[in-house]
């Protein structure tokens, strides 16, 4: 598989240490790490990505928002105004999305 420059600046920051990644590169990679589950994928849910957050739906629903404030990942449910999950990891991001969300 081919990538772009765009993802290729992501890898490369998030491989850099000492260097926080930017809120960009945070979602970009949550977003990939999202679509590489096929059991996400297979129930329907979609994500689209803006600027500054990832945007979660399932059959037209919308069932919230990650974004990644200061190098973290930060999940906030359809229906709350507040942030319901926090984490600076992006396999624990992963995990809930998986398991308290789409509960695959």
């Amino acid at each position: 598989m081919r990538t772009t420059f765009s993802q290729e600046n992501a890898l490369v920051q998030f491989h850099l240490s000492g260097f926080a990644m930017n809120e960009k590169a945070r979602l970009w990679m949550l977003s990939k790490a999202l679509e590489a589950e096929a059991a996400f994928v297979q129930r329907g849910y979609t994500i689209a990505c803006t600027a500054d957050r990832l945007v979660i739906e399932r059959a037209g629903h919308f069932r919230g928002i990650w974004t990644s404030p200061a190098d973290r990942y930060v999940w906030t449910a359809a229906g709350y105004s507040e942030p319901t999950f926090s984490t600076a990891s992006l396999p624990e991001a992963l995990r809930y999305m998986l398991t308290e969300i789409s509960r695959v």
